[in-house]
C-alpha cells in the first residue's frame, strides 16, 4: 500500500445517480475508520474519493438530488482510480457527443496510470473511450445488446458481475444491479489488502 492517500474521483456529469456515486465514496471512506470505531482505536481510511465534473460546478443528479463535485476533471490530477458509477439514459439511446470531454479525460487518465472502473450502465461512457476494443466487458444486462451492437470489437458479457480487463487489469466492470459492491470491494482489497475490504 502507498505511503500516500490512494485518490480516487468519482466522475460527475448529469445522468449519475446520486445513490451510486456517494455510495462508492462512503465505501472509500468507510475503510479503517468503521471497524476503529466499532471495536476501538483510531484509523483514517487510506482512500481519498472526490467528486469530479467537468465544470467543478453542482449539478442535479438523475434521481433529482444536488451533486457538490470537490474538483474540476483538469484540477484532479492524476487518480490512482477514476469511477465511471452509472448513468441513466435508456439502453439504445444515443449519448451523441454530450459527454465527449468526459470520454477524453478518461482516455487521458488511463494513459497516465490511472484504473479506470465502470459500473452498470457506466459502461456505455467506458466505451466510447476505445480502451475496451478487443477485451471482455460487462454492464448492466439491458445494456449489452446495444453496446455489442456499436461496438463489436470488445466482448460484452451482460451475466459477469465483476470482470478485470486489459494490461494489468487497469479496467475493472460491474454488471447489474448492485454488482457495484463488489467492484469497490474489489478496488479496496487490491490497494489495501483483503482485510480492510
Amino acid at each position: 500500500m502507498p505511503n500516500r492517500p490512494i485518490t480516487v474521483a468519482l466522475l460527475a456529469m448529469p445522468g449519475v445517480t446520486a445513490a451510486t456515486l456517494y455510495g462508492f465514496h462512503d465505501l472509500f471512506s468507510s475503510v479503517h475508520r468503521d471497524w476503529s470505531m466499532l471495536h476501538g482505536g483510531q484509523a483514517e481510511s487510506p482512500f481519498r474519493s472526490m467528486v469530479v465534473s467537468r465544470d467543478g460546478q453542482p449539478l442535479e443528479g438523475a434521481n433529482g438530488v444536488r451533486i457538490v463535485p470537490e474538483a474540476t476533471l483538469d484540477a484532479c490530477g492524476s487518480p490512482d482510480v477514476v469511477c465511471v458509477t452509472d448513468i441513466a439514459v435508456p439502453p439504445g439511446e444515443p449519448v451523441g457527443d454530450r459527454y465527449d470531454a468526459e470520454v477524453a479525460w478518461l482516455r487521458e487518465r488511463h494513459a497516465r496510470g490511472s484504473i479506470l472502473a465502470s459500473s452498470c450502465s457506466g459502461a456505455v461512457l467506458l466505451a466510447r473511450t476505445g480502451l475496451l476494443e478487443g477485451l471482455d466487458a460487462t454492464s448492466h444486462w439491458a445494456y449489452c445488446d446495444t453496446l455489442k451492437r456499436d461496438f463489436p470489437g470488445t466482448r460484452w458479457f451482460p451475466e459477469r458481475g465483476l470482470l478485470y480487463a486489459g494490461a494489468g487489469h487497469r479496467i475493472v466492470m460491474a454488471g447489474s444491479g448492485v454488482a457495484w459492491h463488489q467492484l469497490v470491494m474489489a478496488l479496496i482489497s487490491r490497494f489495501a489488502g483483503a482485510e480492510a475490504a
